[in-house]
């Protein structure tokens, strides 16, 4: 799949977002910010340094605006976005770019998990009979062949509770197909280097 340029719209105002998988590019290394926030200007994608893809990254947490929703048209990019609603309502789906690369197909393999409290209320969105989820307690483990629909899972935590975000691609843990809304603005204008897994909160309960 080649990088492209789509479109992300956050509350009502606009973001160019670049969605790529590649096995190596330059930028950054990963931050941890003791503050629990993910801070910088510029893309989530710019900097300097490799890109671990391979999943064992360890974990920055990065904080969610609360009650900020996200739009990005499916089939239009690859990205999985992450949404926190009051009370310890999530909502994650994720897209591909199969208009862009016509007939390509994205094999996503996504893993939520909590490390506190419980992960309940777990829905679909959009799966079809070869997708499937397997939760428990702590966990909830979705695979899909997403094309032009949007796939996604809404569950609820405890409220202030934290998720573990892995997603994968083909077996690809590319950090930069993740987004989340931060000081409204897509990754909080992040200019570094996330991590896939990626650790979130909401910014209030």
């Amino acid at each position: 799949m080649m990088p492209l340029s789509s479109l992300i719209r956050v509350a009502g105002f606009a973001f160019s977002a670049t969605f790529a998988i590649a096995c190596v590019v330059q930028t950054e290394g990963p931050h941890r910010n003791p503050d629990s926030v993910v801070t910088g200007g510029g893309s989530a994608n710019g900097g300097g340094g490799d890109v671990d893809t391979s999943g064992n990254a360890t974990p920055i947490l990065v904080d969610v605006d609360t009650n900020q929703t996200m739009d990005a048209a499916p089939g239009q990019g690859v990205g999985v976005f992450t949404e926190y609603t009051t009370g310890g309502h999530w909502h994650l789906w994720w897209t591909c770019d199969t208009l862009v690369n016509t007939k390509s197909t994205c094999p996503f393999d996504v893993r939520i998990s909590v490390a506190s409290g419980a992960i309940t209320n777990v829905q679909t969105e959009k799966f079809e009979d070869k997708d499937s989820v397997v939760t428990s307690a702590k966990t909830i483990t979705a695979q899909t062949t997403a094309t032009t629909d949007l796939d996604g899972v809404v569950f609820d935590t405890d409220p202030g509770a934290i998720i573990t975000l892995d997603a994968s691609i083909g077996g690809q843990h590319d950090p930069r197909f993740l987004f989340f809304v931060q000081k409204g603005e897509i990754n909080g204008g992040f200019k570094g280097t996330l991590t896939n897994p990626l650790m979130l909160e909401g910014t209030t309960p």
